[in-house]
């Protein structure tokens, strides 16, 4: 599902964006471990990110500065962004 926002941007779970959908990180929907486990990775809101990966099963990949990360669907579900341009 998502949710346009008024300047024209997409709201969704960062597990149903597509490979190569610039996104930035708007929310963060889970507890205190994950954030934490997320900030220890870099992760965290106002963060931008390139979708590497997402086949709709497994991890999702992502790429932040250049480095890529692995995130479990679990994670990437609870993960908010804004899409800031999806390729077609």
């Amino acid at each position: 599902m998502s949710i346009k926002t008024e300047h024209g941007y997409q709201l969704k779970s960062l597990g149903e964006c597509r490979p190569g959908a610039r996104v930035k990180i708007k929310e963060l929907m889970g507890g205190y471990k994950m954030r934490l486990r997320l900030s220890e990775m870099g992760l965290g809101t106002g963060q931008k990110l390139i979708v590497m990966q997402n086949l709709f099963r497994g991890p999702v990949i992502v790429q932040k500065n250049g480095a890529s990360l692995a995130l479990g669907r679990g994670h990437a579900m609870k993960i908010i962004v804004e899409v800031i341009d999806e390729e077609t």
